[in-house]
């Protein structure tokens, strides 16, 4: 499938702040089921406006640190007034970057990943899927929601649409420990944890 001309997906900036969005996803649900641990360092892969900012910059505390990453700098302009308004910016560096590449977060210097929605917005999800392997400490985790449902009649829609099995197929390139999640109509969630 040839993805030639084909952009990631950004999102409205009146999206990332929707209160419909926050009665539909609780922050803190979402995080309950693979929370990261206090003192831990995070990738917030995808961050958009901060929606998960103050629920992650809770669980680490003062001791953690955030890597807010999106390709969509006006969303990461909103994500920033978020860290002022929390008071959390000395512990949170903005990347504006994709996904696919994150050349300022180390190899090995995260240990947990939040991936939320991120791989039905990436064309390149090979690389994504390296980039998180790279990034995450032996040991370290990831929890990666996705969207199974989109359109299919264009070039665009088929190199954006995550299929569970497509995401099984990124996952055979590495030796990833996979915690199947809730499969709910339209949509997966996973614990991924990094061996070797």
């Amino acid at each position: 499938m040839s993805t030639a001309g084909v952009r990631d997906r950004t999102l409205p900036t009146w999206f990332f702040h929707n209160p419909l969005r926050r009665w539909f996803k609780k922050p803190g649900r979402l995080i309950d089921f693979c929370p990261p641990r206090s003192g831990d360092v995070v990738a917030d892969l995808g961050a958009g406006g901060g929606f998960f900012l103050a629920e992650l910059s809770r669980r680490v505390g003062s001791a953690g640190r955030i890597y807010a990453v999106d390709i969509d700098d006006g969303a990461l302009s909103l994500a920033q007034r978020v860290a002022t308004t929390l008071e959390v910016t000395d512990r949170v560096e903005f990347i504006h970057s994709s996904a696919a590449s994150v050349p300022s977060i180390p190899s090995g210097g995260v240990d947990y990943i939040l991936s939320n929605g991120l791989l039905c917005c990436l064309i390149d999800k090979e690389r994504a899927m390296e980039e998180m392997w790279r990034i995450l400490k032996p040991g370290g985790r990831a929890l990666v929601t996705f969207v199974t449902i989109g359109p299919r009649f264009t070039a665009r829609g088929r190199a954006l649409r995550t299929s569970e099995r497509r995401f099984r197929e990124l996952l055979s390139r590495r030796s990833w420990e996979v915690i199947p999640g809730k499969a709910k109509p339209f949509s997966r969630r996973f614990i991924l944890r990094k061996f070797g």
